[in-house]
C-alpha cells in the first residue's frame, strides 16, 4: 500500500488528509471522488451546480492528479 495526500475544496471548506493508504493511484482517485460526493450529499440540496476541486498526490513519487467533481441538481415538478 502506498500513501497519498488527498485534498477536497468545496469553495467554503477544505478537507485534507496527508497520508491515506491505497493500493494505487486509481483507487485513491476513486475514493476521493466518493468522498467529494459524500460532502455534497451532506449539504442542503438546492437547484444548481456544485463543483469541488480535488487533488491526489502519491507521497512517494509525487505524482499529482487534479480533478473536479461537479454535481448538478434540478427539481422536476
Amino acid at each position: 500500500m502506498r500513501k497519498y495526500a488527498v485534498l477536497i475544496d468545496d469553495g467554503e471548506l477544505i478537507a485534507s488528509s496527508p497520508g491515506v493508504e491505497f493500493p494505487d493511484m486509481e483507487r485513491a482517485v476513486a475514493s476521493t471522488v466518493r468522498a467529494a460526493l459524500a460532502i455534497v450529499s451532506d449539504q442542503e440540496m438546492t437547484p444548481g451546480c456544485r463543483s469541488l476541486r480535488c487533488e491526489v498526490q502519491d507521497r512517494g513519487t509525487r505524482e499529482l492528479r487534479r480533478l473536479s467533481v461537479t454535481v448538478a441538481v434540478s427539481i422536476d415538478q
